[in-house]
């Protein structure tokens, strides 16, 4: 594993009732993103948010026309449990839906998603993906039209972020003429979390022998277990996320006895361990103001 130069990535709030999906503007010079739907009409189907609804991206690939990518993958925290789905659909719709999407056609990409001179992924294709699957971007629950449709009060949510990391890739690698020289995926928080976990897929699977660079940006997805009150986090309630989201899109992303029963794919840490992150270009990046860290450590 090895590390280059990156950037500190975060949300910006723009009310309470709503947040742009844009990173926090340290820079001038914004890209302007146009939103697109990750499914397609007669062929990949599978990239649906908790509420069935189809994921959506943003891009500025028809601007700048380059063969270098970087995908950001938005932040967003999740849930398993019937009853913490069930309060974070109430009180966070917009983390589990992409309907509210549509009312933001366009909209500027900051920070390495920018086309400001300091940045230094400026000249890339800017890739936004809006977090909708509340999974860590890891589950592979699949959606089937004609047996299932959402149902608020029954909650019945999809899990299908593996899927749609897997769909993204597949509807950009449909754009004419497109081409791969370098890919660079971003995220913070589950965000973060997702890149470690798909990273090595794209690599070794998605871009296999086309002599594409993949490299990763991790930004507060090192969750430190100070005196295991991480670990306490995962209590017995919470070992039903690995029911409710099926599976994991790689083997070594099961449980595992020496992190507590803990799914080793939430764990940098452990994916090191088991050498699912050997030979991949990454950058972790760690905030000593991070909130969430701050409260299992203190």
């Amino acid at each position: 594993m090895s590390v280059f130069a990156g950037y500190l990535l975060t949300r910006l709030q723009v009310n309470s009732q709503s947040t742009l999906i844009a990173l926090s503007p340290f820079w001038i010079t914004c890209s302007t993103l146009k939103i697109d739907t990750i499914n397609t009409e007669n062929s990949y189907q599978k990239a649906r948010c908790n509420d069935h609804s189809e994921a959506r991206f943003y891009s500025d690939h028809e601007a700048q026309k380059n063969t270098k990518w970087i995908i950001y993958f938005e932040s967003g925290g999740g849930c398993s449990t019937q009853a913490d789905c069930v309060k974070r659909f109430t009180s966070s719709k917009i983390l589990m839906s992409s309907g509210w999407l549509d009312a933001y056609p366009e909209i500027e990409g900051h920070d390495v998603l920018s086309t400001d001179e300091e940045n230094p992924f400026r000249d890339y294709n800017h890739v936004y993906l809006p977090y909708c699957s509340s999974d860590m971007y890891v589950g592979m629950n699949e959606w089937i039209d004609s047996q299932e449709h959402f149902n608020e009060e029954e909650g019945n949510y999809l899990f299908a972020g593996r899927y749609i990391v897997e769909g993204l890739l597949v509807k950009l690698q449909s754009i004419p003429d497109v081409e791969f020289t370098e890919i660079v995926l971003a995220g913070s928080s589950a965000g973060g979390i997702g890149v470690m976990n798909h990273i090595k897929i794209i690599k070794e699977a998605v871009f296999v022998n086309q002599n594409v660079r993949v490299r990763g940006i991790v930004d507060s997805s090192w969750f430190i277990n100070f005196e295991d009150n991480f670990l306490q986090l995962w209590n017995s309630s919470s070992a039903n996320t690995l029911t409710q989201y099926q599976t994991f899109p790689h083997d070594e992303c099961g449980p595992t006895n020496d992190y507590g029963g803990m799914p080793c794919c939430f764990r940098a840490d452990c994916l090191e361990h088991h050498g699912v992150l050997n030979d991949i270009e990454l950058l972790f990046i760690q905030s000593k103001n991070d909130i969430y860290l701050l409260q299992n450590s203190l």
